[in-house]
């Protein structure tokens, strides 16, 4: 676990190896946690976009998926919460291109925004995609990094940042006698979208 680093070209490693005499060897795995204030936040996003700064290496394709990790943890994540992750719960699409030099946009998708609506903290894992995510053997030869900057680096120019549109509080009014503040949808339709309810 490293707390402290301003950045890591191994951000994302996935490393197959052989073993002595041949056969497959050890792995090595390293995977990124993050944890962005959403407290504020109490309508559903319109949209969000987790930013980050690439750093040396892009060979990895990443995908960002859903972290469990406590917020109360004290002072930092340890080695055994190396699994506070949600595999069947992606964040993001595989993003398969990388800057090294700027930052790289990973759009985020409806089950980051609700988290982002319903919890003081969106949690967020970026890992590797075609092996740590998808779980298919990398075999003994494989060697795959993308890097990135993290928001120890000096002054916040190359912070990870998640940037939000803000949601619209949608139809404001009562629907059979429940507040509009407890509606998210009526027949399945998001309230942002409602203008009227059978032409009222």
């Amino acid at each position: 676990v490293s707390t402290t680093a301003t950045a890591n070209g191994f951000g994302v490693n996935l490393l197959g190896s052989a073993g002595r005499g041949g056969g497959q060897g050890p792995y090595t795995i390293q995977r990124s946690f993050f944890a962005f204030d959403t407290s504020g936040i109490s309508v559903t996003p319109a949209n969000a976009t987790l930013k980050l700064y690439g750093f040396i290496n892009n060979s990895a394709d990443i995908i960002a998926v859903k972290a469990t990790f406590s917020t109360t943890f004290s002072p930092h994540l340890t080695t055994g919460q190396f699994d506070a992750l949600d595999f069947s719960t992606p964040f993001s699409s595989q993003i398969s291109t990388w800057s090294t030099s700027g930052y790289n946009d990973i759009p985020l998708n409806s089950d980051a925004l609700a988290m982002m609506r319903d919890e003081d903290d969106l949690k967020i894992a970026i890992v590797e995609h075609d092996h740590d995510f998808s779980n298919v053997d990398p075999g003994t030869s494989t060697t795959l990094r993308t890097g990135f900057y993290f928001a120890n680096y000096t002054g916040t120019s190359r912070d990870p940042v998640v940037e939000y549109t803000a949601g619209s509080t949608g139809y404001a009014n009562n629907v059979m006698g429940v507040a509009s503040a407890n509606i998210d949808k009526v027949n399945g339709v998001e309230t942002a979208n409602i203008e009227k309810v059978i032409g009222v």
